[in-house]
């Protein structure tokens, strides 16, 4: 069958999540169609733990961790089995594999970062940063990346060094989310989404070079909690020729925030939308993105702009200023 997210077509980017009941104890591995709705494939009862992520190989076997060990996890079966020991019981997770046919896993309270040999499952390194993830590691353009506990911002790893890529990401309750799950969308090195899930099933997507994010809905029939996220192309993106990302200081005001005069009405718009706000802010410019992460067009932003060339549907728009110190992304809806 395939699976899709978002209008994303193809069988290699499902998304899986892991998910745990506590009444029962088991542990349930599930995709996640074009309309989130989430289908339960199987269900493993793990000696009444966790099972704290997931992650596919390139060669298409799914991996698990648990608080000691790494499982290799049979879908078709809904059978399991234990292939590496960690050196140290703790909470490891995060995972996530790399083109290397290697996994890597995070340790939530000592923050060791433990790359393990596939081939013949022993360590390959351990180091430790200064700080763990809520839940999960994804590759971005040849980056290791992830949200880190302390900061709740979006990491990357240089070695044993942390560069923080973007700020936290406020909930209704300004709270920031956390995204157990941290999948990237990649079917060549020129993609550039990255997927969070957060424990109760919110969907964010980021776009880490543009400093843009938004939520594109929320997962229908979501089990809790969500442990974890994968997609069968994720170890792809480490393959690819590393870009250095700028670091972002998250010191000052939210982006969004700052971008709260611009309004955009109407919305669902039939032909023309009206944007309000521009004096106050200079120049902006836009780009407008279908939901599979497609630039659609881009430009100056302008008080009044013509959307009659697009279908009905759901599109995504990103504003920013010219040195993108300001950005924005809204949901726009065409009728």
């Amino acid at each position: 069958m395939l699976f899709s997210l978002l209008g994303i077509q193809a069988n290699a980017q499902s998304f899986y999540i892991t998910s745990y009941d506590y009444s029962t104890y088991l542990n349930t591995i599930s995709s996640i169609d074009a309309d989130l709705n989430v289908t339960p494939i199987a269900s493993l009862y793990f000696n009444g733990d966790q099972i704290w992520d997931i992650a596919f190989a390139s060669d298409g076997k799914l991996y698990g961790t648990t608080s000691y060990a790494l499982i290799e996890i049979n879908l078709q079966a809904g059978i399991y089995t234990e292939v590496y020991e960690f050196p140290v019981t703790g909470q490891y997770n995060s995972l996530v594999c790399n083109s290397d046919n290697e996994i890597i896993t995070l340790e939530y309270n000592n923050h060791h970062l433990i790359t393990i040999d596939l081939s013949n499952f022993t360590e390959v390194s351990n180091v430790v940063l200064d700080e763990s993830s809520p839940g999960d590691l994804t590759f971005y353009k040849g980056n290791l990346i992830f949200q880190g506990t302390s900061s709740n911002a979006i990491l990357s790893v240089r070695g044993t060094t942390l560069i923080t890529l973007a700020c936290p990401i406020a909930s209704p309750s300004g709270e920031p989310f956390l995204f157990y799950g941290f999948s990237n969308y990649t079917d060549s090195c020129e993609a550039d989404l990255v997927y969070g899930f957060s424990q109760d099933g919110h969907v964010y997507r980021h776009d880490i070079e543009a400093q843009t994010n938004a939520e594109v809905g929320t997962l229908a029939n979501s089990p809790q909690p969500i442990n974890g996220s994968t997609t069968l192309n994720e170890w792809m993106a480490s393959g690819c020729s590393s870009i250095e990302l700028d670091e972002v200081s998250c010191t000052v005001q939210m982006r969004e925030q700052q971008l709260s005069d611009v309004l955009l009405y109407p919305n669902p718009v039939v032909d023309v939308l009206h944007v309000q706000g521009l004096a106050l802010q200079g120049e902006l410019l836009f780009a407008l993105h279908s939901l599979d992460g497609r630039k659609l067009i881009e430009g100056v932003l302008t008080p009044e702009m013509d959307l009659s060339q697009f279908a009905s549907g759901v599109y995504l728009m990103d504003i920013y200023n010219s040195s993108r110190t300001l950005s924005s992304t809204r949901r726009i809806i065409t009728n």
